[in-house]
């Protein structure tokens, strides 16, 4: 339990004027003053200095003291502190002094505690991250006067605002080392720790896809530090029906805030858990639920054969047991091979998924699965150009997530009824539809949410010629994609910025942005995705003048079944223009016979300096407004390496400087130059000049 601790200022001693002023004595006294309102700083000013020099001024120590003061005096405790510290010097002699304080003043608090207060306090250290009173009852039989009597002793803090408890990590390890010594009271309360919070996880799911999920959301974000607990426990343990039951709560939670790794990290263990458990129709069913949720997680990252796997074997256990999954949203795993069958453009397929899980709902009442299986049918009716179908089933899944209040999927649909009416050339009901979204998913926090549609808003900006903003908007998305690992919305993010820099002029960065963007979209193994960005660099080729290259392009992505409606439109939009062009046979041959094949010539043409036919434009046409000066903003860390720069200093000046190694310098000097189009230190310190950069 011992974690180094920052201590306060502490006063030499009564020889200087100001030893009253410092901060270990101003909380201490602050403190004291709060259990004896007769509290005198002149009487007791002795043991005051002596106090906080005997524990360095850690606010911890002086704070648990400090409720000792209500019938001792501060000379009297440091004398008790003394004599623990006298005693620790000869059985702690390898651990350092300051450690030795906090042990010292641990000690004697313990010791200040009621045996009924020693007992509750050693189970609720079975708690991470605070607890709310009602739980503390069930765990630790704790009554809301010994929790009182313990926040007067600063063992733990009371939250009005939160409703909840919270305990200093360093106490709750102390408390945890006395309840390891009690090995079966440790495991009863870690059970029913665990068994709490899996049952609150099955108990929310359901509000997670209706009216309350902010609140919900908040709610769990506050206990996810119990639940990571409770649900390691569970798995450890063997807990298989808790698990089961908390599954979809905890996925969906994870969906939701964005933390696809965590989830992934979460359910693996679970899945092998299980795995290993002798095989019967419950741990089955177990295991079909566990799979499902296994596998929407796999999606988040590109490992579509993985979560193809994992969404096959638990249809195929739910078929074996003869039962249903359980109903609410995503739980059945006919929606999520819908929506596998659309990302490996199979659209029939997805369609065939897509009506089986929307009729199975629908028999049994399960509108919250019946609104994500009309989701995926939408989905799959605008790939194939069915504007109609899609705007049907767009429109009643809306309706159903306005009577759930489900902001998380509605937001999904106003997506999807933006991307209809973008393909239908109504732009401005498209943007609408697009900026509901992002509203929406803001006020869930939602990350992946609002990347979404920050890409969707940046194609409308991009339609209606305003460059600048859409880059801007495409790079918001590229940051939070960046850190919560989707891979599908890092290929949109990164071919939009290859796009914006394009027609703006700036191809050396145009080039590596679709270069990146393709090859993550072939290893997220998303045809779709594959197919609309190598649109983008046939059109590419030809506006460089490459016409044969990117016309052999084009025609091949026409011609895959996979194509989606709106790609084809823009093929056809650039064919047309070059009606009389047709690639030689040698050209045709190195462009094909199959995706895959094309990837690889595409991507090594990409490799290749292209010279630019296409006129850049004037410079002054390429700055943002005053506050966002460069197509690309330098970040932080490179606008404080570009000051000490203009301030003279050396590369390793800088690096010694800031901590970081030399060669962390010559990569954020490399990318302030590709970002101010310059070639050396003297011309981004003139260029940072125009642009007001600098201070």
């Amino acid at each position: 339990w011992l974690y180094p601790v920052t201590g306060l200022a502490v006063p030499a001693g009564l020889h200087l004027e100001d030893w009253a002023n410092h901060d270990a004595v101003s909380l201490l006294v602050e403190r004291v003053r709060r259990v004896r309102r007769d509290f005198s700083l002149e009487i007791e000013a002795d043991g005051i200095i002596r106090l906080c020099q005997l524990v360095e001024g850690m606010p911890l120590a002086l704070e648990l003291a400090a409720t000792w003061t209500k019938t001792l005096s501060c000379a009297d405790v440091a004398d008790e502190i003394q004599q623990s510290l006298d005693f620790l010097s000869t059985t702690l002699h390898d651990i350092p002094e300051r450690h030795r304080s906090m042990q010292a003043i641990f000690d004697q608090t313990w010791q200040h505690l009621t045996p009924a207060e020693q007992n509750i306090f050693k189970r609720l250290s079975v708690f991470r991250g605070g607890f709310r009173r009602d739980v503390a009852k069930t765990v630790a039989a704790a009554t809301p006067s010994i929790l009182t009597s313990l926040v007067d002793k600063s063992l733990l803090r009371w939250e009005p605002d939160s409703q909840r408890y919270q305990v200093h990590e360093l106490l709750r390890q102390y408390a945890s080392d006395f309840l390891a010594q009690m090995p079966a009271e440790m495991d009863r309360c870690c059970d029913v720790h665990a068994r709490y919070y899996m049952a609150y996880l099955g108990d929310h799911f359901d509000a997670l896809t209706g009216g309350q999920q902010i609140a919900v959301l908040a709610e769990m974000g506050r206990e996810l530090d119990n639940i990571r607990a409770a649900w390691a426990w569970a798995v450890n343990h063997g807990l298989r029906a808790e698990l089961e039951y908390a599954a979809m709560g905890l996925h969906t939670f994870y969906q939701y805030r964005g933390r696809f790794q965590e989830g992934v990290d979460a359910f693996a263990p679970a899945l092998n858990a299980t795995e290993q458990m002798p095989s019967s129709p419950e741990r089955d069913y177990t295991l079909a639920v566990l799979l499902n949720c296994s596998g929407w997680l796999e999606m988040r990252f590109g490992r579509m054969q993985a979560a193809q796997e994992m969404q096959e074997r638990a249809l195929a256990l739910y078929q074996k047991a003869n039962r249903l999954p359980a109903p609410g949203q995503g739980t059945d795993p006919l929606t999520a091979l819908s929506q596998l069958a659309a990302a490996r453009g199979d659209y029939e397929q997805a369609l065939a998924w897509g009506q089986q899980a929307w009729q199975r709902a629908a028999d049994r009442s399960d509108a919250k699965n019946k609104a994500f299986a009309g989701f995926g049918l939408a989905g799959a009716a605008l790939a194939q150009g069915d504007y109609e179908t899609a705007l049907h089933f767009a429109h009643e899944t809306l309706a159903l997530t306005k009577e759930a209040g489900n902001q998380w999927l509605m937001a999904y649909i106003y997506n999807l009824l933006g991307q209809v009416n973008q393909a239908l050339g109504k732009l401005a009901a498209a943007g609408d539809y697009f900026r509901a979204s992002y509203t929406l998913k803001q006020e869930l926090d939602d990350p992946e949410g609002m990347a979404l549609a920050l890409i969707y808003l940046g194609e409308i900006e991009q339609a209606q010629g305003d460059h600048h903003q859409a880059h801007q908007l495409y790079h918001q998305s590229l940051d939070i994609y960046q850190k919560i690992g989707d891979r599908g919305g890092l290929v949109g993010a990164i071919q939009g910025l290859g796009m914006t820099a394009h027609r703006l002029g700036l191809d050396h960065r145009a080039q590596p942005y679709f270069e990146q963007a393709l090859n993550v979209a072939v290893e997220a193994q998303i045809t779709p995705l594959i197919l609309s960005v190598l649109v983008e660099i046939g059109a590419y080729f030809i506006e460089n003048g490459d016409l044969e290259q990117g016309i052999a392009t084009l025609t091949f992505i026409r011609q895959h079944p996979a194509c989606d409606q709106m790609t084809k439109d823009k093929v056809n939009q650039w064919l047309d223009r070059y009606p009389t062009v047709t690639p030689s046979p040698a050209v045709v041959d190195r462009y094909g016979p199959d995706l895959k094949g094309l990837t690889n010539t595409v991507l090594a043409e990409l490799s290749k300096p292209i010279t630019p036919t296409v006129k850049p434009p004037p410079i002054h046409q390429l700055l943002q407004p005053p506050d966002q000066p460069l197509v690309e903003p330098l970040s932080e860390r490179e606008l404080e390496v570009l000051q000490l720069l203009a301030e003279g200093l050396t590369n390793q000046q800088i690096a010694e400087k800031l901590f970081v190694v030399i060669g962390t310098i010559k990569k954020h000097t490399s990318n302030i130059y590709g970002k101010l189009g310059v070639s050396n230190r003297t011309q981004a310190i003139a260029r940072a000049r125009e642009l007001n950069l600098l201070k």
